[in-house]
């Protein structure tokens, strides 16, 4: 609950009003995800352990779960107050809630363990950007039921969390934090009425607020 709090208020600084006025956490007794349907969040029983770990399972996936944790609540905002119009765009939830989330981790923990997840984004990013652009991720997704390929969920997961992520990490780089995170923040001021979002929504909001075209660049590393 303390940390639940925590990020809550942080958001609430950071990206704005949190949507719901009553939350409610489940434990589900399995290991190593967490979902975030609305005003609600399911996550696995690691989640609830404290300092002592009576199985090795615990041991090994209760590392990042304070980053899974905050993760989750993010879909607050990206996923709920904006929410992928197809599929095509799922990366506007999950890589906007994971780089919301290590910002999260690194204002309340360290930068440390914040520049670590970008090692990681780097990494998985890397080892599936040639299966296709974020765009087409959940096109790979498709083909698990008809080739059976375990390594298509791997890249889908690499390109839709941990590519999208590096993309908009790269963004607040060369934006700056509070250029990066005002274009956030209109994003989800301008488009919380309608709801569904498409990533040329956020393109032409990014261009508007910077000044910049950035059709080319998400032309390039998006697209």
């Amino acid at each position: 609950l303390n940390i639940f709090h925590s990020v809550r208020k942080f958001y609430t600084w950071l990206l704005g009003p949190f949507p719901w006025k009553e939350y409610t956490i489940i434990e589900i007794n399995s290991y190593g995800f967490g979902q975030a349907p609305p005003g609600l969040m399911r996550i696995t029983k690691e989640a609830f352990q404290t300092n002592v770990y009576t199985d090795r399972g615990s041991a090994l996936f209760s590392q990042g779960i304070n980053q899974r944790v905050a993760h989750e609540i993010a879909h607050s905002y990206f996923g709920y107050v904006v929410e992928d119009a197809s599929p095509s765009h799922q990366w506007i939830s999950e890589s906007f809630s994971e780089v919301a989330s290590m910002v999260a981790i690194e204002k309340l923990k360290s930068k440390a363990e914040g520049g670590n997840l970008v090692a990681v984004w780097k990494s998985a990013g890397k080892e599936s950007t040639k299966a296709a652009p974020i765009y087409l991720a959940n096109e790979l997704a498709r083909k698990i039921s008809t080739q059976g390929d375990e390594s298509v969920a791997v890249d889908r997961t690499n390109l839709v969390y941990s590519k999208g992520a590096i993309l908009l990490h790269t963004l607040r780089q060369e934006l700056g934090d509070d250029l990066f995170f005002t274009t956030l923040r209109s994003f989800l001021r301008s488009f919380e009425k309608r709801g569904t979002v498409t990533t040329d929504d956020f393109v032409a909001l990014l261009g508007f607020v910077t000044k910049k075209d950035w059709k080319p660049w998400f032309e390039k590393y998006y697209y």
